[in-house]
């Protein structure tokens, strides 16, 4: 057993192992795309939120976060021409894809991050109800495509 009491071949996220193996880095280890990203990601670990990233290969700096708490899940990405965008995140679909943006050009703030914690935004009515992940740790277990890091202080 390790540290955080799961065994071999799993990883400690959203309260839980789970069933991947996923890496976890520092995040003073991290050099993001932007300095108001690194900030936000600070913000939400010291606030207790599980936060994950994508490491491109090099060259590359991450560029996005996700992150969760409480059974919730948010998006976050370096803005186009600055800022912070915010989206929700869920299970794809064809109707809404995997989540609606909720705020563009924002600040690096726990307000800004927690409006991309809702079901979908009012404006998004049509189409079926989305469905949504458990927690973090099963949007991990469901990812096959890239590999993620778990970001810790």
């Amino acid at each position: 057993m390790r540290k955080d009491g799961c065994p071999p071949g799993q990883t400690f996220v959203s309260g839980r192992c789970i069933e991947k193996d996923v890496s976890s880095r520092r995040i003073d280890d991290i050099v993001f795309k932007s300095d108001d990203l690194r900030t936000l990601a600070r913000t939400l670990l010291a606030d207790g939120y599980d936060v994950i990233t994508h490491i491109p290969s090099s060259p590359g700096k991450p560029g996005w976060i996700h992150y969760g708490k409480d059974g919730e899940i948010g998006y976050a990405q370096t803005g186009e021409f600055g800022g912070i965008e915010y989206s929700t995140v869920h299970k794809p679909c064809r109707e809404c894809g995997t989540g609606y943006q909720v705020e563009s050009n924002g600040s690096p703030t726990l307000e800004n991050a927690e409006k991309a914690l809702v079901n979908r935004p009012d404006w998004a009515s049509w189409g079926d109800p989305v469905r949504k992940y458990r927690d973090l740790g099963e949007y991990l277990e469901k990812e096959k495509v890239l590999d993620y890091t778990v970001l810790r202080e």
